[in-house]
């Protein structure tokens, strides 16, 4: 079940695009394409850049699936630490050609995505 779909997404600013919505919300609205002109949340980049999910309750994660984008510039995603409430789950390591990246095993209730 993808809980994020429930919650409400945000991140730090938003990179302007005159040409596609990059909003934070893209991130959770179920296309995994990786495609900017689909699906795809897009924060300016810039050191200590972040999106977050907050859901409406506490809930049970067991798992996170992060989808990167295809089109342009995917290595970017490398070194990107993800955390459940403050405590750090996982860091992305890049690899060519590969646009889903597994973080399993959290098993621990949470609220805040980031």
């Amino acid at each position: 079940m993808n809980l994020a779909r429930s919650g409400v997404a945000s991140q730090i600013d938003t990179f302007p695009d005159r040409e596609n919505d990059v909003s934070a919300v893209k991130a959770i609205d179920g296309d995994t394409s990786g495609l900017i002109h689909v699906s795809v949340a897009h924060p300016k980049t810039r050191p200590n850049a972040w999106w977050k999910v907050v859901l409406p309750y506490p809930a049970f994660i067991g798992n996170i699936q992060i989808y990167n984008r295809v089109d342009y510039g995917p290595g970017r995603i490398n070194g990107v630490r993800v955390y459940v409430d403050e405590e750090l789950v996982g860091t992305v390591v890049y690899t060519a050609g590969q646009n889903q990246y597994s973080f399993s095993d959290i098993d621990r209730f949470g609220q805040v995505g980031l």
